[in-house]
């Protein structure tokens, strides 16, 4: 009997003491903060937003003052919440010149001079590829540098856009023609077509007409057709896919894009007249890309069909570069927005939750890159008067650390 009293006696305790201990005042929200440092300013981290999966309305990003908390925690869950191991080193261009940083801040240091363009790093971390830019052009040659080596020529002049192949042993290229004599090479508005090269034996092979390469996970290529040129603007076309086997397929043509978007929230058309930056999931079942028209929409693709999703749309603009995080399904893409300030956008297409980079009152963003583990994100800081600094964020706390400044562009991770 004494055992049993003891017994109950103890349970009670333990029931008391769980209740004290959990069940007292609800999980407290807050907005994705800022690291304290000197390089940061306070108004330069992502504002969360309301999740648009299913009905995207005209973009408005909301101050952090007036975020609900339920959003907050909606916004900050699309990201991992561990501790971020940060990739080695960021390759960007500067005025034109080469330079690396390491990612968590330190001594920038230049490794090319020049004019160059089109900065990607190789999936490996050995390699870095640009554009070495033609005096008076926008193309120019596509150079292979070896970090512990000599820069050496893959492709002749006019190139404009580079990709490189998952495996690291091919580039994506497009090479332009200035179609209008302006002396001006516009990938879209010029003659443009998509060629690859091996790295080993430097060997062309020419894709097809269009402009913007990515690749597929499986080693085809992904790029946007001209369409027709009316008066001087090119419009009708689609997104291709070369696959490495060979032929090739549309995944999304112009007349795919929902042209009623009252369900939207907005009574415009959209009007697409082009598609451009395609990008294909880790997984290569889904394809994102920008529609540009009356309306600006982003929108993705199941690759085996189906009706277009539109994930965003946003009034007398359009949307630009998109890339995809290299794990899991969270996109960021550019947003030039009407009002004039760049922001930069990442959305979890399967949660519809999203984090915008930019605010009306603070500095915009743009060029977005992800870090190769998908865990970090290399921005471009703007200010009015063009690019201020290259800046890192971590994880889903949302904070922005600034690694270098000047007139920056073009980050790409190294491994």
């Amino acid at each position: 009997m004494h055992q049993t009293r003891a017994c109950l006696l103890l349970i009670s305790v333990l029931l008391l003491s769980a209740c004290a201990l959990g069940g007292g005042s609800a999980p407290s929200t807050q907005q994705p903060a800022l690291t304290a440092s000197t390089d940061e300013a306070p108004d330069n981290g992502p504002v969360p937003t309301t999740p648009r999966a299913a009905t995207p309305a005209l973009r408005q990003t909301v101050p952090p003052e007036s975020t609900p908390p339920a959003l907050q925690t909606a916004a900050a869950t699309s990201a991992p919440t561990a501790t971020v191991a940060v990739p080695t080193e960021i390759a960007y261009l500067r005025d034109g010149e080469i330079w690396l940083v390491a990612a968590s801040g330190g001594k920038p240091r230049r490794i090319a001079g020049g004019t160059n363009a089109s900065l990607t790093w190789s999936p490996e971390g050995r390699a870095i590829a640009y554009v070495r830019l033609r005096a008076g052009s926008a193309g120019g040659a596509l150079i292979l540098h070896p970090v512990n080596g000599k820069p050496r020529a893959l492709a002749g002049a006019e190139v404009t856009q580079l990709a490189w192949s998952p495996d690291g042993k091919q580039i994506a290229y497009t090479r332009t023609v200035d179609r209008d004599a302006d002396n001006q090479l516009e990938p879209y508005a010029d003659r443009s077509t998509v060629h690859t090269v091996e790295i080993a034996s430097r060997r062309t092979k020419a894709i097809g007409p269009g402009f913007d390469p990515a690749w597929s996970p499986d080693g085809g290529v992904l790029l946007s057709t001209p369409g027709k040129i009316l008066e001087g603007v090119p419009q009708g076309n689609a997104l291709r896919l070369y696959p490495r086997d060979g032929g090739n397929r549309v995944l999304v043509s112009t007349g795919d894009v929902p042209s009623d978007l009252r369900q939207y929230g907005t009574p415009f058309l959209s009007m697409t007249r082009l598609l451009r930056h395609g990008a294909l999931s880790p997984d290569g079942q889904t394809v994102a890309f920008s529609a540009l028209g009356g309306v600006g929409i982003f929108g993705t693709r199941e690759v085996r069909g189906g009706q277009v999703q539109v994930q965003d749309i946003v009034a007398e603009s359009g949307f630009g570069p998109v890339v995809w995080a290299p794990v899991g399904t969270r996109i960021a893409y550019h947003v030039p927005t009407p009002r004039g300030t760049d922001e930069v956008t990442v959305l979890d297409v399967a949660t519809g939750n999203r984090t915008v980079f930019g605010k009306q009152d603070g500095p915009g963003y743009r060029e977005p890159s992800w870090s190769r583990n998908g865990q970090a994100l290399a921005l471009v800081q703007m200010e009015a008067n063009g690019p201020r600094a290259l800046v890192v964020s971590h994880g889903a706390e949302g904070r922005v650390r600034v690694v270098a400044r000047g007139a920056v562009s073009s980050p790409s991770w190294s491994r």
